[in-house]
């Protein structure tokens, strides 16, 4: 369940970042740049919690009291509308969220915001949306979208023409956006399979969009008045597709090269957490590489080594 992360402390020098190509990011009422042999380097700002149906963890949360142990009864039924199990998440992750949501139905108790919600249906999207706050930016975490850059996507593509990734819980598209960046860069978007899913149908409409507000693009503008928003080009957004879906339950296909999961396990009870590491696992091709947010632990007996920061490859099946 995303709540923020504090701000990393993880520096690096700004000297050896790669630059990233604008010409796959228009800005509207500013004329689209002429592509570079170089990239443009997104302005180094404080990392903020990932992509996700969930995302964002506070680290320095105390422990969850035996209060705390069973799920609000409001978000239960809020969740349940979506198909999602309550019981699957911490408590205390749910409940932080709620005055958010009480406030977003502008009502002060849970049943009063149940009672509005089945008044006004139409509004239940925003509830979830209020519980399950998507967080992400373009080129989150530097560090590893250079290794990605770098090492993994040109060693992937050395035995293959175009990868399969998947960005799950994927928020409004920005990760899985600069993932078809860099293909494009690297000359293999064409042939590759990229696809977002999260469990909120507003976030995956706002990803299958492309439009984004210039705060949101501001590590891709060249410009240094910025106009209102910005839009992934046609060609980018033609190679990605979306899907609205619970990681739980479906996690669609296998085979992938590539799998971003970051900040979404934080937010899960313990043995939900175990099931979802498992099924990632075992959805990525013999040797897939699995990317999960800086907080995030996986299990030993996964079959997985880490190879990076956060970027673990498959090594057996």
């Amino acid at each position: 369940m995303p709540v923020p992360v504090p701000p990393q402390s993880e520096q690096f020098d700004s000297c050896c970042i790669p630059k990233y190509d604008l010409s796959h990011v228009f800005f509207e009422g500013v004329a689209r740049p002429a592509r570079t042999s170089g990239r443009t380097r997104p302005v180094a700002k404080k990392s903020s919690p990932s992509t996700s149906f969930h995302k964002a963890k506070d680290v320095h949360a105390p422990q969850e009291s035996v209060a705390e142990a069973v799920p609000d009864p409001f978000l239960v039924w809020l969740l349940g509308r979506f198909g999602l199990d309550a019981s699957a998440y911490r408590p205390a992750a749910l409940a932080r969220r709620l005055p958010s949501c009480l406030r977003q139905l502008r009502v002060t108790t849970a049943c009063e915001a149940k009672a509005a919600l089945e008044l006004r249906p139409e509004l239940l999207g925003q509830a979830l949306n209020s519980v399950l706050i998507g967080v992400t930016e373009f080129f989150r975490d530097r560090p590893v979208f250079d290794y990605l850059r770098k090492n993994l996507l040109p060693e992937l593509l050395s035995s293959r023409h175009g990868l399969r990734v998947l960005s799950a819980g994927c928020s409004d598209g920005q990760e899985l956006y600069s993932i078809a960046m860099l293909l494009e860069e690297l000359g293999a978007l064409e042939e590759s399979e990229l696809l977002g899913m999260d469990c909120r149908a507003d976030a995956i409409d706002r990803a299958r969009a492309g439009i984004f507000h210039a705060r949101e693009a501001a590590g891709l503008d060249a410009f240094p008045s910025p106009p209102a928003r910005s839009g992934i080009t046609q060609a980018l957004r033609d190679r990605c597709r979306w899907q609205v879906g619970d990681l739980l339950s479906d996690i669609p296909g296998g085979g992938w090269d590539i799998i971003l999961c970051r900040n979404v396990a934080i937010y899960l009870n313990e043995p939900h957490v175990v099931l979802l590491w498992e099924r990632l696992t075992s959805a990525l091709g013999h040797d897939g590489a699995l990317v999960v947010g800086k907080a995030e632990k996986l299990p030993p007996s996964l079959t997985l080594v880490r190879v990076a920061a956060n970027v673990y490859r498959k090594t057996g099946e």
